[in-house]
């Protein structure tokens, strides 16, 4: 069953498991999971729902039991200024269903046809990419939609706002399967090889569940903010960066906080990125970016962010790490707009490209050694990571992009935006 509903859109033309055993749960203390809400169709065996491929991971997780301040209210309260229309917008599609600023956006991942949006009027929509047609209005939200995203399968779409409701709708039936209320809400993302669900809160605990069921484990913490969180490569740890500058692993199977790294550096950690050989950890915080080895628990070295000629650190937003083996390269943006890319094997910076807004997000192209930038001026840009070239740049919005997701097939870019409004850029 699908629900439509009226939207405004502009069509354009074209521009230039891994885990088994995770039934094992015990069930005595586990957090209800809204029985009101289906959870399974009555014919479907869990142990078939949760069949995943056996050469991409052994069993690695046994889960067990286990409001927004006034300052924030007023930051997100504020009304965007809206910037002079740019010389040409380049979108594809234009989304404009939103009433206020879009926080989170995401491309579902396995045919890339549909995509989420989660915004500051507390509504996420589910829409298809190719004509901007909304499936999913999500509603019961009170708060901001500051998280979304889809399922490793595109099973399940998952939307979370600021005072920490976690909503699960399954994308068949575009029904609500799960709820669940954890506070304030800081991060959310999904397991990259099963239904599992993370989430960091405000008063420092992880949560992670498995979907539809519900089952529940709880990180606990010692009273810092939960700032960010990544899942690592071996699906079997992730890596919490806190309001304190720590970093802490975690052990997913065992539910236990396995070791702590300090920056030594009073600040909280704004990003994080895993390598792939599961050990190294790129983080950033205040003016530094730093690298940390998850297997000997401590910080093994600090990437500079000072440009020439420049007495001032940067502010380091977003970092990210290349998926390439034989390329070991590491990626930072500053609020001041500077990108760098560093050699992490021969510790050494490659290039520094200063773009003309903050940068507020960077991902790494799957396929090509380069990397995407979202900034506060309203561009998306594509980089070279080998030249430090600008190869490409899309424009259309008039305020800050907050949020940016590529598909899976490299044929689309889906943008979340100030000006209260979401597109889908083609690629070439």
């Amino acid at each position: 069953m699908f629900w439509c509903f009226d939207q405004k859109l502009e069509v354009r033309g074209t521009v230039r498991s891994p885990l088994q055993g995770l039934l094992d749960m015990p069930k005595s203390d586990t957090p209800p999971s809204s029985p009101h809400y289906p959870q399974m169709d009555d014919d479907e065996d869990e142990e078939e729902f949760f069949e995943v491929n056996e050469d991409e991971l052994e069993e690695v997780l046994n889960l067990a039991d286990g409001g927004r301040s006034d300052e924030e209210d007023e930051a997100f309260d504020d009304e965007p200024v809206l910037g002079p229309p740019p010389e040409r917008d380049d979108a594809f599609l234009l989304f404009s269903q939103h009433s206020s600023s879009i926080f989170s956006c995401h491309i579902e991942p396995t045919n890339g046809k549909l995509a989420v949006t989660g915004g500051q009027d507390d509504k996420a929509y589910v829409w298809e990419i190719e004509n901007g047609k909304i499936l999913l209005e999500c509603t019961g939200h009170q708060d901001s939609v500051t998280a979304v995203e889809f399922s490793q399968d595109g099973n399940y779409v998952a939307t979370a706002d600021m005072a920490g409701l976690v909503q699960v709708w399954r994308t068949s039936s575009m029904q609500k399967v799960w709820e669940y209320t954890m506070g304030d809400m800081t991060w959310m993302r999904w397991h990259h090889g099963t239904n599992v669900l993370m989430a960091g809160a405000a008063s420092s605990e992880v949560y992670m569940w498995k979907i539809p069921s519900g089952d529940c484990k709880v990180f606990g913490g010692s009273g810092e903010k939960s700032d960010c969180g990544v899942i690592l490569p071996d699906g079997k740890r992730a890596c919490v960066g806190y309001s304190d500058g720590t970093l802490k692993l975690l052990d997913l199977k065992a539910g236990s906080i396995v070791k702590s790294m300090s920056s030594d550096e009073a600040g909280t950690i704004s990003d994080i990125a895993a390598h792939h050989d599961n050990n190294l950890i790129l983080a950033g915080i205040n003016g530094k970016a730093f690298v940390a080895s998850c297997n000997q628990g401590k910080v093994l070295s600090t990437l500079h962010t000072q440009v020439p000629g420049g007495t001032e650190e940067q502010n380091v937003e977003a970092v990210a790490i290349s998926p390439d083996a034989s390329l070991p390269l590491a990626a930072y943006g500053t609020l001041e707009g500077y990108l760098f890319i560093w050699d992490l094997a021969h510790q050494a910076q490659r290039h520094i490209v200063h773009q003309q807004g903050a940068i507020t997000k960077i991902m790494w192209d799957q396929e090509r050694p380069s990397v995407y930038t979202s900034g506060t001026d309203g561009v998306l840009r594509h980089f070279d990571v080998r030249s430090g070239v600008l190869v490409q740049e899309w424009l259309g919005h008039r305020a800050d992009i907050l949020d940016f997701s590529r598909s899976r097939d490299g044929r689309y870019l889906l943008t979340a935006s100030d000006d209260k409004t979401s597109r889908i850029f083609k690629l070439d």
